[in-house]
């Protein structure tokens, strides 16, 4: 490896750290939550489409279907795949050198949603996770309230028994 290449390297890794960090300061605003979310669950390798964000991000027609379908976000979310996509997008473009026959779209189309297919599952699998950890929580926090409720009950239940006993008491006491 030449000197050359390991400083652009070395500039690469600086500008994906720089881009996580982003990410990461966008997860604070609200209206790129969602946004920096979908980018989380694509690990933050992201690439942004800007050819296609220059045809469709002011086309009409998109932001009326996109609005349509209530949308939000300046419909960002469209705009940015998996790294991993594009770079096989483009290898096959190399290797093919323009020349896409039936076939060689098919074969394009079939790697393409492996990948689309992994990040989904990984996706799900991320929100699974966290929406299991929240469910025990909720539960143990369930369960905690229902013991404490129970405490309080058996105590107020108990002091209720001894003042009836103590007027009980009283009362024959009393005659």
């Amino acid at each position: 490896m030449k000197k050359n290449d390991s400083a652009i390297l070395l500039e690469i890794e600086k500008l994906k750290d720089d881009v996580k960090r982003l990410v990461q300061l966008l997860r604070s605003t609200e209206e790129y939550k969602e946004f920096a979310e979908n980018a989380n669950l694509m690990n933050d390798d992201v690439r942004f489409l800007k050819n296609v964000h220059k045809e469709k991000g002011t086309n009409k027609n998109f932001k009326l279907w996109a609005e349509q379908r209530k949308l939000k976000s300046e419909f960002e979310n469209f705009f940015w795949i998996p790294t991993d996509a594009f770079k096989y997008a483009n290898d096959f473009r190399i290797k093919y050198q323009g020349n896409f026959t039936e076939e060689i779209i098919e074969s394009l189309l079939f790697e393409l949603n492996k990948i689309w297919k992994e990040k989904h599952e990984k996706s799900i699998a991320k929100l699974k996770s966290k929406y299991e950890s929240s469910i025990t929580n909720i539960k143990q926090q369930y369960t905690s309230s229902n013991v404490q409720s129970n405490i309080v009950n058996q105590k107020v239940i108990s002091r209720l028994r001894d003042q009836v006993t103590k007027t009980n008491k009283e009362l024959k006491n009393s005659k």
